[in-house]
């Protein structure tokens, strides 16, 4: 099964993301969470949120 990249939760996406990527990316930066980390963080808080564009 081949998924494009578009729909992929990559460590880059999360980074690109309006809304948590500043965070996220001063926190992946100054070493304070690694790649798989900050895939979980934003699944979290993606989960969380009512409007979230990643909810099925």
């Amino acid at each position: 099964m081949v998924v494009p990249l578009d729909l992929a939760i990559t460590p880059m996406r999360v980074l690109q993301d309006p809304l948590v990527g500043p965070r996220c990316r001063a926190m992946f930066e100054e070493g304070d969470v690694d790649d798989r980390f900050l895939v979980m963080l934003f699944l979290t808080v993606e989960r969380l949120r009512p409007d979230s564009p990643w909810k099925p």
